[in-house]
C-alpha cells in the first residue's frame, strides 16, 4: 500500500492536469462536498439532486439485499415460464444470460456511465461484445477454454483474460511513452530551485522516491522473513507493480473500474515462469503487484478530488501514508471475523477474486506450458491493436473515432453485464440532453455523483446484514 501511494505521485502531472482524465469516483466526492458548503440557489438545487439520488440508490441497493430480482430481473426465467420451452426467444436470452449478457441495474455503475463519456462506454461495449460475444463462444466451440463460462482455469473466462489483460497494458504503456516528455518532467531530480517546486502544495520528489526505496526494503523483508520469497523475486514483483499501476491509475480514470485482478494475473504469468510450481511465491507476488496498483488508483482518486477542489497534494500525501497505518490495524481483525463467521470461497461468501488468484496459481504451477491453447497469439493479436490505437489517436481527423482499449480491455475481464449497465446510463444521459440540455449539462454530476455515494454508503450497511446473517427474503 505504501509502494501505491508512491508510485502515484509522479503520475498525477499526466493523469490529472495534462490528460484531465475523469476519475468518476473522486470527481463524485468532490461533487458532494461542494454540495454539503453550497448556498448559492443553483448550488442548492445541485445539492438537493445529489442528496435525493443518493437517497434513492442507497434504498435501492437496500431492497436489492433482500430482493436480489431487483438489481438482476431473472427475465429468461420469466420468459420460460410465459412462452414455451423451445420458444427461440426465451432460448436466446438464456443463452445470452450464460455470456454475461443479462440485464443488471447496479446504481453506481449506471452513475458512471453518466460520468465517463460516449467513447469509453461505447468502447466498453465494443470489447464485451468481442470477449464475451465472438472470442469466448470461438474459443469454447473450439475447445480451447472447454469449462464452464466462468472459469478462470479451464472456461472461456480465464482465455479471454489474457488478450484484455495484453490490450490494457500495450495501451497504456504506449500512450505513456508518447507522452514521455512530461512523465519525464514528473521523475526528474530538480538540480536547483524551482519556484514551482517550492509551492508548499507540492509533495518534494525526495518524498516519494525516499518512500519508495524504503517501502521497497520494507517489502523485501517482510516477503523474504514471512513468505520465505527470494529478494531478487519481490525486487521485481515490485517493478512489474510501478508498470501496471500506470495501467491501473489510468483505467481507473477513465472507467471507474480498477482491475487488480487482471494486474495481478501478469506477476502470476511471470512467475509461473520464473518459479513454477511455488504457489506460494506467485500468489505473494501477485498480491505486492495487486496491492501497489490498486493503492495507486485509489489514491489518484483522492488526489483528482484534491484537484477539483484545490486541497494541498503534500496534505493529502501525508494523510494517506497515516491512512495506510490505520489500515493495516483493521483488516488483519476484520479478516478474522470473516473468516470465523463465513467459509471463504463458500455459498455465502464467495470470494471471486481471491478464487480467480487460486486457480491461476493452481494454473500456473507447470510453468507457461499451462496457459490456454492458442493465448499467446490472441496476446500478441491484443498487443499490436493496443499499441495502433494511441498512435492513431494522435490523427485529429481520426481521434474521435479511435475506441478506448483499456476500456475494450476492462470488458474482456469483467462480465458483459457491468458494461452494459454503463451503457443504460449513457441512453439516459443522451436522451437528457435531447430533452433538456440545460439542465442535463448542470446536473449530469450531482446526479451520478448521488447514485455513487448512496450505493457505496448502503455497501457498509449491507456488509454488516450479511455479516449478521440477515439475508434475502425467500
Amino acid at each position: 500500500a505504501f509502494l501505491g501511494v508512491f508510485f502515484a505521485v509522479p503520475l498525477r502531472r499526466q493523469m490529472v492536469e495534462v490528460d484531465k482524465l475523469r476519475f468518476p469516483t473522486g470527481t463524485a466526492t468532490a461533487e458532494t462536498i461542494l454540495a454539503m458548503v453550497s448556498e448559492a440557489g443553483e448550488a442548492m438545487l445541485k445539492a438537493r439532486v445529489l442528496v435525493g439520488s443518493g437517497l434513492a440508490a442507497g434504498l435501492f441497493a437496500l431492497a436489492c439485499h433482500f430482493v436480489p430480482q431487483l438489481e438482476s430481473p431473472p427475465v429468461g426465467q420469466w420468459l420460460n415460464a410465459w412462452l414455451s420451452a423451445d420458444s427461440l426467444l426465451a432460448s436466446g436470452v438464456t443463452l445470452a444470460a450464460l455470456w454475461s449478457f443479462k440485464i443488471y441495474l447496479g446504481p453506481s455503475l449506471f452513475g458512471a456511465g453518466l460520468l465517463i463519456g460516449p467513447r469509453v462506454v461505447l468502447s466498453l461495449v465494443l470489447g464485451a461484445l468481442v470477449a464475451w460475444g465472438v472470442l469466448g463462444p470461438i474459443a469454447h466451440a473450439r475447445g480451447w477454454a472447454p469449462g464452464e463460462v466462468m472459469s478462470y482455469a479451464d472456461g472461456p473466462r480465464g482465455w479471454i483474460l489474457w488478450p484484455g489483460v495484453a490490450l490494457m497494458v500495450s495501451e497504456a504503456m504506449t500512450a505513456l511513452a508518447l507522452s514521455w516528455r512530461t512523465f519525464a518532467r514528473a521523475l526528474k531530480l530538480p538540480t536547483k530551485v524551482d519556484p514551482a517546486l517550492s509551492d508548499p502544495q507540492h509533495i518534494p520528489t525526495s518524498w516519494w522516491v525516499g518512500g519508495l526505496a524504503a517501502g521497497s526494503l520494507l517489502t523485501m523483508v517482510i516477503a523474504s522473513w514471512t513468505f520465505g520469497i527470494a529478494w531478487y523475486l519481490t525486487l521485481l514483483a515490485i517493478g512489474l507493480s510501478s508498470i501496471l499501476a500506470i495501467v491501473a491509475v489510468r483505467s481507473t480514470g477513465e472507467t471507474d473500474i480498477n482491475p487488480v485482478g487482471g494486474m495481478g494475473k501478469v506477476t502470476q504469468l511471470v512467475y509461473g515462469g520464473l518459479a513454477p510450481g511455488q504457489m506460494g511465491t506467485n500468489l505473494m507476488a501477485a498480491a505486492i503487484t495487486g496491492a501497489g496498483a490498486s493503492q495507486a488508483a485509489d489514491m489518484m482518486q483522492d488526489l483528482k478530488t484534491g484537484h477539483l477542489l484545490g486541497a494541498s497534494p503534500r496534505k493529502q500525501f501525508i494523510a494517506q501514508l497515516f491512512g495506510i497505518c490505520a489500515g493495516v490495524l483493521f483488516v488483519v481483525p476484520v479478516y478474522y471475523l470473516f473468516s470465523t463467521a463465513y467459509e471463504i470461497g463458500g455459498d455465502r461468501l464467495p470470494a471471486p477474486a481471491a478464487m480467480a488468484w487460486k486457480a491461476m496459481a493452481e494454473l500456473l504451477a507447470e510453468g507457461l506450458d499451462a496457459l490456454p491453447p492458442h493465448a499467446e497469439t490472441t496476446v500478441a493479436i491484443a498487443a499490436c491493436f493496443g499499441i495502433l490505437l494511441p498512435l492513431l489517436r494522435r490523427v485529429k481527423r481520426l481521434a474521435p473515432y479511435i475506441p478506448s482499449g483499456l476500456a475494450m480491455g476492462i470488458a474482456f475481464i469483467i462480465p458483459a453485464f457491468f458494461s452494459l449497465v454503463m451503457f443504460y446510463g449513457l441512453v439516459a444521459w443522451w436522451i437528457w440532453r435531447r430533452v433538456n440540455r440545460q439542465a442535463a449539462d448542470e446536473l449530469n454530476f450531482a446526479l451520478a455523483s448521488g447514485l455513487i455515494a448512496g450505493e457505496g454508503l448502503m455497501g457498509m450497511v449491507k456488509a454488516v446484514l450479511t455479516l449478521l446473517g440477515v439475508g434475502p427474503v425467500t
